[in-house]
């Protein structure tokens, strides 16, 4: 199994427009304000790895679902 590394990088240390265009295009439709993407992040490494796991949430789910149903997934991962 691979690692999931989600790094946020403002430019000093390198340029990472393009990085970031590509994760905007990906789940930004689903991001309303800033706490949610750490709540995304901890959805998809529970995705990845599954002994993280909290919640029933992110069992079976997939990027695609949520981004179909992220507004009824936000409450219970709050």
């Amino acid at each position: 199994m691979g690692d999931l590394y989600a790094l946020d990088f403002d430019g000093v240390i390198c340029d990472s427009v393009r990085e970031t265009a590509i994760s905007c295009v990906k789940l930004r439709p689903v991001v309303e304000t800033g706490y949610e993407t750490l709540l995304i992040v901890r959805l998809l490494l529970e995705i990845k790895n599954p002994s993280l796991r909290t919640s029933l949430v992110a069992n079976g789910l997939r990027v695609e679902g949520i981004l179909e149903s992220w507004f009824d997934i936000l409450p219970v991962v709050m």
